[in-house]
């Protein structure tokens, strides 16, 4: 100490610490309670402290805590030391002391019969039900839909069999002047409409009887989409509104097909969706993806009266395009028309190397009336 007093400065001041060898100092025992001040100290200042060991390993629950299981009373325990057995599994007397010749029968090497594993439960109709409606909308829904309905096929399609009520037109036209109703069903899959030439109770007493053909099937019409309208009132069905109107300029009246106004909200919302402002999607695929679309929803409904729709649609979806163009690249209108309108007007826009379809320039074709004509590759 005096060596390193020497070689410090006068200002500095050594304080001296018990190290380890001093007997004063005890350095494993820690916090012991015996050390305290106040409490007595049992072991000494030299006790020895228990050794440090390495916990289990073993797997942990997914909860974090380990737990054990619970142990039975000593008391009610049938194999505590304390209870004397008789026959094996059932305990005679508790509380009294076990002799060496009475065996005592460990839980481990019990002959006491296991209980019966429960069965799984049977099949209910609500799981059945459940099978079912997965089916809905599927692959497979079509095929469910055509083979149930089959019956309702041959119940509303009998009288038009080879000698019924309706199978020749003279059959048919004598119906009407007796003021009886003629009928024939459209159907695709689950949807279907029944065309009938008579009046309004015509009309509910077949429906009562389609209900009643489907109810041993347990199926039922579903009452938000059965309805009974006259053709000028109009339908929808399959995506199209069919209407009965006078064609302009005549004093004749036809039955127009046009395109429902479900089916042209929808295709709205999806370019909606895929057009948004702050969509970060490269520009090649969303056109890529828009073209799909307008494509094949085209193609369905280019049999019907659709012109003017597809005009208004092609409109709509240029200004949604043009807009998504602006904002991402932070375009004025003037660098805008630079870019997509040339000597002879605007351009088709094209991004990337895809140009965006136009709906406006496919072809509307009417079908043909073929009457009874259609060829079918089944035998009458």
């Amino acid at each position: 100490m005096r060596a390193q007093r020497r070689r410090l400065r006068p200002d500095r001041l050594i304080l001296p610490l018990p190290g380890r060898g001093d007997p004063g100092v005890d350095r494993r025992a820690r916090h012991d309670a015996a050390l305290l001040p106040g409490r007595p100290a049992a072991r000494g200042p030299a006790a020895e402290v228990p050794r440090w060991r390495r916990p289990p390993r073993g797997p942990r629950p997914p909860g974090g805590r380990r737990r054990t299981r619970s142990r039975p009373s000593p008391r009610s325990s049938p194999y505590s030391p304390g209870c004397r057995l008789g026959p094996p599994g059932r305990a005679l007397a508790a509380g009294t002391e076990t002799t060496g010749h009475e065996p005592t029968v460990p839980p481990a090497i019990s002959t006491a019969p296991a209980p019966p594993r429960p069965l799984h439960p049977p099949v209910t109709q609500r799981d059945l039900e459940a099978e079912v409606a997965h089916c809905v909308g599927g692959v497979l829904s079509p095929l469910l839909a055509n083979i149930a309905l089959s019956v309702l096929d041959e119940h509303v399609m009998g009288p038009w069999k080879p000698g019924g009520t309706m199978s020749s037109s003279s059959r048919r036209i004598t119906r009407v002047a007796k003021h009886l109703p003629n009928w024939r069903i459209v159907r695709y899959a689950d949807d279907f409409v029944v065309l009938v030439r008579g009046e309004r109770h015509h009309v509910e007493t077949l429906r009562t009887e389609i209900g009643e053909v489907l109810a041993p099937l347990g199926l039922r019409l579903s009452q938000s989409k059965t309805r009974v309208v006259h053709m000028a009132e109009g339908f929808d069905f399959l995506g199209f509104h069919v209407k009965w109107m006078h064609k302009r300029g005549t004093d004749k009246c036809y039955v127009y097909t046009f395109i429902a106004d479900k089916p042209v909200r929808e295709l709205k919302r999806k370019i909606r969706a895929l057009t948004h402002r702050r969509s970060q999607v490269p520009f090649a695929a969303v056109l890529s993806r828009i073209n799909q679309i307008l494509c094949g929803w085209a193609n369905y409904f280019k049999h019907a009266v659709a012109k003017h729709t597809f005009n208004a649609l092609r409109s709509f979806v240029w200004w949604r395009v043009v807009n998504m163009i602006t904002y991402r690249r932070r375009m004025t209108w003037t660098a805008l028309r630079r870019q997509f309108k040339g000597p002879q007007g605007w351009r088709q826009i094209a991004l990337d190397g895809v140009e965006l379809f136009n709906i406006a320039a496919v072809a509307v074709t009417r079908y043909r009336w073929r009457g009874l004509s259609i060829p079918t590759p089944w035998a009458a």
